[in-house]
C-alpha cells in the first residue's frame, strides 16, 4: 500500500499530478487510511521534498483525528514548501 501511495505522490508537478495524481494518491489514503497512517507518521519527515509536499496537498482533503496529527506534524518540516501545504491543508481542513 505505502508502495503504491509513493508512487502516485512522486509524479512530478505538472498536469497529470494536478489532473490525476492527486486524486489517485488520496484514494489509495482513502482506501486504507487506518494502516497508512501508522506508517506514514514515522517516514514522511525522511521523505524527499516533492513527496513530502504532494502529501501535504492531499491531507487537506482528509477528514480524521490522524490525518490532522500528520498535518500539524508537517508544519514543522524544514522545507518551506512543505510546511506552506502544511498551513494550506490545515486550513482546508478546518474550514469544513
Amino acid at each position: 500500500m505505502i508502495e503504491e501511495l509513493i508512487k502516485y505522490l512522486d509524479i512530478p508537478d505538472n498536469d497529470y499530478w494536478s489532473d490525476e495524481g492527486c486524486e489517485l494518491a488520496r484514494n489509495v489514503l482513502d482506501q486504507n487510511s487506518e494502516l497508512l497512517f501508522k506508517e506514514l507518521m514515522t517516514l514522511w519527515a525522511d521523505w524527499p521534498e516533492m513527496r513530502q509536499e504532494h502529501l501535504a496537498y492531499i491531507l487537506g482533503e482528509g477528514s480524521t483525528e490522524t490525518e490532522l496529527l500528520l498535518i500539524k506534524e508537517m508544519l514543522t518540516s524544514p522545507f518551506s514548501e512543505v510546511a506552506y501545504r502544511a498551513k494550506e491543508s490545515l486550513r482546508e481542513f478546518q474550514d469544513r
